[in-house]
């Protein structure tokens, strides 16, 4: 059976987050345009929201992509975290690992 490693989809018109499905939050630092990942764990997957927008729009206007993965396959998560730029994206996932290494045990192995 092959099964589906990540969905990727626009998370717009989704289910309203509660405070008690987010995981962990980052920003990058207040200019002129800001990055945003979110991290929410809901019925067993994990689920990265990324998102920025520049000072001439609101951030409620951001465009929300959204990454799932089943909460269990640590693999997968972490080669979607692990970025080789410098990039505000890049550094936000980057952060995320780190985060995510420090939270959980199925994390911990070196990569």
């Amino acid at each position: 059976m092959n099964e589906e490693k990540m969905k990727q989809y626009r998370w717009d018109n989704k289910k309203e987050i509660l405070a008690h499905d987010i995981l962990y939050t980052c920003t990058t630092t207040c200019d002129y345009s800001m990055d945003r990942i979110i991290v929410l764990e809901k019925d067993n997957k994990l689920i990265f929201l990324e998102g920025g927008h520049c000072s001439c729009y609101d951030f409620d206007e951001t465009k929300w992509e959204a990454t799932e993965f089943d909460r269990y396959d640590s693999e997968s998560i972490i080669k979607f975290l692990q970025v080789d730029d410098d990039f505000d994206s890049g550094y936000l996932r980057k952060r995320t690992l780190e985060f995510l290494k420090y939270y959980s045990s199925m994390f911990r192995k070196e990569v």
